[in-house]
């Protein structure tokens, strides 16, 4: 008699409703819906920097000059994904959603390996919570859409695992399993030195499990792994030397990984009480109660634990390499230790967790996230469409663009049609200097005047727009991105509108007392000028610091997002005047930020007044319980001068410039 179908390994059920029972329609629908999730809007998706550097480093014409230009010398990366690229770039072209195109992909077949890997360790139940998250969670959604090292890493790091763990825990040798992590462990040692780093943290711990049979095969995939990276060793050390990225990633804060958390979460309480609900009901409603199962559990922390201490340390000891990015390829091993104490459950408590995870988290996504607002919006796109929509409004020989903006992403647009009159735009860079700056506004024979920036820039030169241009007619705000629009005259002269983005405004002219700023007394004596200015301070060459302002920052600002602006008229009694403005942030006994601006950088008339600027960008500083802000000038040449209209402005910021990765 012949056995039914339904009981040979790897038949169809005989049952179809069993089968779905599995949890397999579950695995399904997460799959579909983790896709839905990052193919909503795919095409609308635009470049990030990263993106535009890869893409831009994918232009040399041999392999040799790739690797010598594109990959040792001009990236912090191994080679793997840009040698990928290179090639995708020369065969499918360098739209937007081309380049996307296999890492997406790549991040939407993880969701299923998370699965599987939940599987093989503990249970189908396990894998199925496991997967719910990295398919609805903003933090791999989001890097599933970048066509960096990534979400590639990610399926790399899985595949590894997967691999390893048949190597390893099946009951046969299998060519095919040693084979299997041998290839994704050199490919994780070629895409990311973070990935590389959990392939070592995995190969290594395998020599603990592993089975005296089962050894000298494990040996060998580990020695092939690493003579197949010989090639690179030359890269990796040059790359090394270099330390990492410190000259513009800071230091990582001591709250860095409470934040991540906070981060992957969607910063939502619903999203904190879903997942300690779930983990809590495995614990003790749902309890699996294997002990095989905590050398799985073991593993999973190890694992996190290895690469999160070691990036962490490095970049307090060394460099700054420690970003949210660099944790995705153990980012998936986080749930499966979470929901590792589920056992197998049935159909309807596997139903009913999926639905309300679903629903929670896409909700908070959608919603509290903003994911498919911030996430598609591209300052680099909209500066060039709402410059062009300003050149035609009031006309482009009014006015004079300024933009903080690469040359080479301006001209990928503009070649794929983006329309902007070249004729009044000014570029300017961190290094272009403030008199140069200040030089080429005061310069400005136009009406109005357009600042907008896509690359961070010291908001110092907002400040000198606005010295010259003080109306606010347009502003517009994204995600690591401005635009503003100024005019020389008032609205009601213009025919535009004004805007106002003022949260405080104080003035020390020494006419009269002003609250928050600190008398003016002893030697520090008041001049008369002779000039109709009135009463102007005046310092000898014996004092350093004059009196200054100092108030509650929760006094002159309205949320952390705001720019303080400060300015002060000097007037130097003798040549070669070291005299600074100063801003700083203190929180009790602790200094949490100090900036300066110096007289020289901003001297046009020797023997007269000059304005000197300072800014403030608070999204910037690391925010501390009571900060108390203060400006002082200090006369750190002690030469003599005179001071007069001490401004401090705070102004409304862009509430969303940090929105894909902080709260707002």
């Amino acid at each position: 008699m012949k056995k039914p179908a339904g009981n040979n390994p790897g038949s169809v059920p005989k049952h179809p409703v069993k089968y779905f029972r599995d949890g397999n329609i579950l695995i399904l629908f997460i799959v579909f819906a983790g896709a839905f999730l990052r193919l909503y809007m795919y095409f609308e998706a635009p470049l990030t920097y990263d993106e535009f550097s890869a893409l831009f480093r994918t232009g040399y014409g041999t392999f040799n000059e790739l690797i010598a230009k594109g990959v040792k010398t001009s990236d912090m990366h191994p080679a793997a994904v840009q040698v990928f690229l290179f090639y995708w770039v020369k065969l499918f072209g360098n739209e937007a959603y081309v380049l996307k195109l296999p890492f997406v992909i790549f991040g939407i077949v993880s969701i299923y390996l998370v699965y599987k890997t939940g599987e093989m360790w503990f249970n189908k139940t396990t894998g199925l919570f496991a997967a719910l998250f990295i398919a609805f969670l903003q933090y791999p959604i989001t890097y599933s859409l970048y066509a960096r090292p990534y979400a590639i890493g990610m399926f790399f790091s899985l595949m590894m695992v997967f691999f390893w763990t048949k190597a390893l825990f099946s009951d046969n040798n299998r060519f095919i399993h040693y084979a299997g992590f041998t290839l994704f462990a050199v490919l994780c040692a070629l895409n990311h030195y973070f990935s590389m780093m959990f392939a070592m943290i995995t190969g290594i711990s395998g020599l603990f499990l592993v089975k005296r049979k089962k050894l000298l095969p494990y040996l060998i995939s580990g020695l092939v792994i690493v003579v197949a990276f010989l090639p690179h060793i030359e890269i990796t050390l040059y790359q090394f030397s270099r330390k990492g990225v410190g000259s513009w990633l800071g230091k990582p804060s001591p709250g860095f990984y409470l934040n991540y958390m906070k981060y992957i979460f969607h910063y939502s309480g619903w999203m904190y009480a879903l997942v300690l609900a779930i983990t809590l009901t495995g614990l003790f409603v749902f309890p699996s109660g294997k002990r095989k199962a905590w050398r799985f559990r073991f593993l999973a922390l190890i694992w996190i634990a290895v690469p999160a201490i070691t990036g962490y340390l490095y970049s307090i000891w060394v460099n700054p390499v420690l970003q949210y990015s660099v944790l995705i390829f153990v980012f998936p091993f986080i749930f499966i230790f979470l929901f590792s104490f589920w056992k197998e459950v049935s159909f309807p408590v596997q139903v009913s967790v999926t639905v309300i995870t679903a629903f929670i988290s896409i909700t908070t996504l959608v919603f509290h996230r903003e994911h498919y607002i911030h996430s598609y919006e591209s300052g680099y796109r909209n500066i060039l469409n709402v410059t062009h929509e300003t050149q035609s409004r009031y006309g482009k020989e009014n006015v004079t663009v300024f933009i903080r903006y690469p040359e080479n992403i301006l001209n990928y647009y503009t070649e794929k049609g983006f329309e902007i009159d070249m004729e009044k735009v000014r570029y300017f860079s961190q290094s272009t200097s403030v008199s140069e700056f200040r030089d080429s506004v005061r310069g400005s024979d136009t009406q109005y005047a357009a600042y907008g920036w896509a690359v961070p820039v010291d908001p110092v030169y907002l400040g000198l727009i606005r010295e010259e241009f003080p109306y606010l007619v347009e502003k517009h705000a994204w995600y690591l991105s401005e635009y503003y629009l100024f005019s020389k005259n008032k609205p009601d002269e213009t025919g535009s509108r004004l805007l106002s983005d003022t949260v405080y405004f104080s003035c020390q002219d020494y006419d009269s007392e002003v609250a928050g700023w600190q008398p003016v007394t002893g030697h520090l004596m008041l001049n008369k000028t002779g000039e109709g200015r009135g009463m102007s301070l005046f310092q000898d060459s014996t004092t350093q610091y004059a009196p200054g302002f100092r108030f509650s920052l929760d006094e002159i600002i309205d949320n952390e997002n705001n720019y303080i602006f400060i300015s002060v008229e000097i007037k130097p009694l003798k040549d070669k005047a070291n005299i600074h403005l100063v801003a700083a942030l203190t929180s009790g006994e602790n200094t949490v930020e100090w900036k300066s601006s110096i007289l020289s950088d901003h001297l046009t008339d020797p023997e007269g007044w000059n304005t000197i600027h300072l800014a403030i960008n608070l999204p910037d500083i690391r925010q501390a319980p009571g900060l108390v802000f203060h400006t002082y000038l200090w006369n750190k040449g002690q030469t003599a001068y005179l001071a007069d209209n001490y401004q401090i402005f705070t102004a409304k910021g862009n509430p969303v410039v940090y929105s894909l990765f902080e709260d707002y």
